[in-house]
């Protein structure tokens, strides 16, 4: 008789959790296509069919010891809800820059498939939780050559 495999199960497991528990959260790499982050002036989140939910435009940076945060608070454009924020960090040292994009949403559609779009470019697809929840962290290591 065959044996199911536990880890499936266990993984499943643990999504189903995540999402009953009311919020969504995707851990992923950033796409090589989205320009460096230092230069990124907006983030919009969009709908499938392309409408913006929400939209900021993000802060001066603020720089100390090679290391850069850029925050931005994203709202609706039509209205109170939903909300969310964003947070972009870069730690550059010997020629190598660790960037991240920190997001957090709340109060969106549910069920939806939304995509967040950096300059106009999409660098992440996600889903809301049945609470309309969502928290991304996306991540990428660039090297001088990289760029």
């Amino acid at each position: 008789m065959a044996r199911p495999n536990i880890f499936a199960l266990t993984l499943v497991g643990a999504l189903g959790a995540s999402a009953c528990m009311g919020t969504v959260r995707l851990e992923q790499s950033l796409p090589t296509t989205v320009a460096p982050l230092s230069s990124v002036k907006t983030l919009e989140v969009t709908g499938e069919d392309g409408a913006v939910l929400l939209r900021g435009t993000l802060n001066d940076q603020s720089t100390g010891n090679g290391k850069t945060v850029r925050l931005v608070t994203l709202s609706s454009p039509s209205g109170p809800a939903p909300t969310g924020t964003a947070e972009i960090r870069i730690t550059t040292e010997n020629g190598v820059s660790e960037e991240e994009v920190l997001m957090k949403v709340r109060e969106m559609p549910y069920p939806a498939v939304c995509r967040l779009m950096a300059d106009g470019k999409e660098i992440a697809m996600f889903s809301t939780s049945d609470k309309g929840k969502a928290d991304l962290k996306l991540n990428r290591r660039v090297t001088g050559t990289d760029r």
